[in-house]
């Protein structure tokens, strides 16, 4: 039986070779560390007795930190994993590969290029370059990448490869087109830079806009801002009928403020349909439960 070999690579995207046979990929960026290792360790195990001689891992980047807050644990502690009693005995060889992504960055993969510039950002693969990194992750922003045009917009507000005066003009720039795709906490964020006219005028109304497409996402902190603003008549018609609405839907999605402000609005009979005592002490307990100081009193008196 021909031993499996194992490729752990260091983002998304497999090493090019000449072999075009099949090659298994498994993909543990999501997985946490005990995970992940149980994978390798069954996946090894599993083809091993089949007809399969090549692995494919994939380790990602960045969402795996040890509790000293390192990152890319999954990939600095795989070749431990291949000395694991129960299939260090089955592998061949292991190798590391990153060469695939310059020849596929350059060829303008959106993918590619976020990872190369990631890998340059971190100095993992390569040596550390942020010149090369911002020109690959602009690349790849450019080119639609919703989690470049966020990483983008965050370096921009740290002022990494930008005129200081124009950080925040940059960073909403980003920002702003992953907010066009969707993305959710680009949402957010843009809502807040136009409430707060950081990156270009301020302009209430629109920021209400992206609030409100970020609360219909069921993003919590959206929808607290956004039963405030109808409440306050901010960027948008006052109306305490939707700012009911809102505040119960951040309120049941566990916002603490949202609770505490529901459980008063049951106290004293306002926004809902009557006073309810029962359902007030319910929301301010749930509040307290979360450290919400005025709801703690609250509850010590009253239950």
């Amino acid at each position: 039986m021909s031993p499996v070999l194992t490729e752990p690579t260091k983002q998304f995207k497999e090493c090019e070779e000449s072999d075009q046979n099949y090659v298994p990929t498994i993909d543990l960026h999501d997985h946490n560390y005990q995970s992940a290792k149980n994978i390798v360790i069954n996946t090894i195990q599993k083809y091993h007795s089949s007809n399969i001689t090549r692995v494919r891992f994939i380790t990602g980047r960045g969402n795996h930190t040890n509790s000293n807050g390192e990152r890319a644990i999954l990939y600095k502690t795989f070749p431990k994993w291949m000395s694991d009693i129960t299939i260090d005995h089955l592998i061949d060889s292991y190798i590391q590969c990153n060469g695939f992504y310059l020849q596929e960055a350059s060829d303008g993969g959106d993918e590619a290029q976020l990872i190369l510039g990631l890998m340059y950002l971190d100095g993992e693969g390569v040596k550390k370059n942020i010149n090369e990194a911002l020109k690959w992750l602009t690349k790849s922003a450019e080119n639609g990448n919703v989690n470049a045009q966020i990483l983008m917009g965050q370096l921009c507000f740290d002022g990494v490869g930008v005129n200081i005066k124009k950080k925040d003009a940059r960073a909403f720039h980003w920002f702003h087109m992953a907010a066009e795709q969707g993305d959710v906490n680009a949402q957010l964020i843009v809502g807040h830079l136009l409430y707060e006219g950081k990156g270009g005028n301020k302009n209430v109304n629109e920021a209400f806009k992206w609030f409100e497409k970020a609360a219909e996402q069921n993003e919590v902190n959206a929808q607290f801002i956004v039963s405030r603003m109808y409440f306050n008549g901010e960027g948008i018609h006052q109306s305490n009928k939707k700012a009911s609405k809102w505040i119960r839907r951040a309120a049941e999605n566990g916002h603490p403020d949202a609770q505490f402000i529901l459980g008063r609005m049951y106290a004293k009979g306002e926004g809902v349909k009557r006073k309810n005592a029962e359902e007030a002490i319910k929301w301010f307990k749930k509040a307290a439960d979360q450290g919400h100081l005025e709801a703690g009193i609250i509850t010590e008196i009253y239950v």
